[in-house]
Formats: structure tokens, sequence, C-alpha cells
């Protein structure tokens, strides 16, 4: 199971949080699943019908709400181009 944890380490090493593009903020927020403390971040999945699945862990920023998302076989793969 990808924790909550794993996912912070690979957008830091990464360098993925810039200031926001909204509102200059440098604090983001990456939410853990509902109820789950240490457990998988929310996730947006596509349908079959419309391709592969894909899941996203959201970065929200703490002072207005914007929000990226991170797919993440791309985040946690072993890629750092």
């Amino acid at each position: 199971m990808t924790t909550r944890q794993t996912i912070v380490t690979a957008i830091e090493r990464k360098g993925a949080l810039k200031p926001c593009d909204a509102c200059g903020n440098k604090t983001w927020l990456v939410p853990s699943g509902e109820g789950e403390e240490n457990g998988v971040t929310a996730s947006m999945l596509l349908g079959a019908s419309l391709g592969p699945i894909l899941t996203f862990a959201p970065a929200i920023c703490n002072n207005c709400g914007n929000t990226r998302l991170f797919h993440l076989d791309t985040l946690l793969g072993d890629n750092d181009g």
C-alpha cells in the first residue's frame, strides 16, 4: 500500500511543490485518505471505457485551496527526469 509519507517524500525528492500559481503561498497540504492517517491519499479514477485507470495524489494550497494532482505511477516511479 502506498502511504501518505511515501507520496510526500516522492514530491519533495522531485522538487515538485513550487509556490502556488494562484496566490504565491508556499505551504501545501497532502491529505490522507478519509479516516486513514497513513493510508493512500484520495485518488481520481477514470473508467475502463475511457482507457486505463489513473490514480492521482492531491496537494492543496493552505491559503487559497488551489489543488495540484500528481500522477502516482509517474511520481512514485524511479524516473527522476
